[in-house]
């Protein structure tokens, strides 16, 4: 996993062979793969799994800290939650750093869809963040949900990355969080701005 982990975050999924993966972990049995994972796409949903429990477990915290049916939190919460436990789980570490490099690549996939991810992975701190920022768009048209949380999960995980593999003196956490919240806040208000009037 840590070879394909480190593989997928440089070049991505379509730009590593199976083959790769193997030569990488000195894996000599070509099956092996298949036997853990069924298939180089399990393998990738493997990786993506590992890291994403504890981040959304941090991120339920954020969100719902009193464990509310409804929590309401405010726009600037639901942002924070979104990049706080990225940063937890990035860490200072060369691992985490190969984690943030194929989180980039798994945002920026084609066809990328956080409702679809949202609902097939059905993790609380996700499903809850994600109510919650319907609410804080509901000036857009509910279609155009999906596509304003996705672009404010890429920006940031593209800005955390930016930050942390070539700017790491530039900010401190704190100030890098507000910075962050503040780019997807003129986001949705460009979004927002920009949205046809219905009737």
């Amino acid at each position: 996993m840590a070879s394909a982990l480190r593989l997928f975050g440089e070049r991505g999924f379509e730009g590593v062979r199976t083959a790769e993966i193997l030569d990488a972990a000195g894996q000599r049995n070509q099956t092996a793969l298949q036997y853990h994972f069924g298939s180089r796409e399990g393998l990738y949903h493997a990786i993506l799994l590992q890291y994403l429990k504890p981040i959304d477990d941090r991120r339920l915290a954020i969100v719902n800290p009193r464990g509310l049916a409804e929590p309401n939190a405010s726009l600037n919460t639901c942002l924070r939650a979104m990049v706080d436990p990225l940063i937890d789980e990035v860490g200072e570490g060369d691992e985490g750093l190969a984690y943030l490099r194929f989180l980039r690549q798994f945002t920026s996939r084609p066809g990328f869809d956080i409702l679809r991810v949202s609902r097939t992975l059905n993790y609380p701190g996700m499903n809850t963040l994600v109510a919650e920022m319907h609410r804080h768009l509901a000036a857009l048209p509910a279609e155009r949900h999906g596509l304003a949380i996705s672009l404010a999960l890429q920006i940031t995980v593209a800005m955390l990355t930016t930050w942390k593999l070539e700017n790491p003196d530039l900010y401190d956490r704190e100030s890098f969080i507000a910075a962050t919240i503040a780019t997807c806040r003129a986001l949705i208000r460009s979004l927002t701005a920009t949205a046809p009037e219905s009737g």
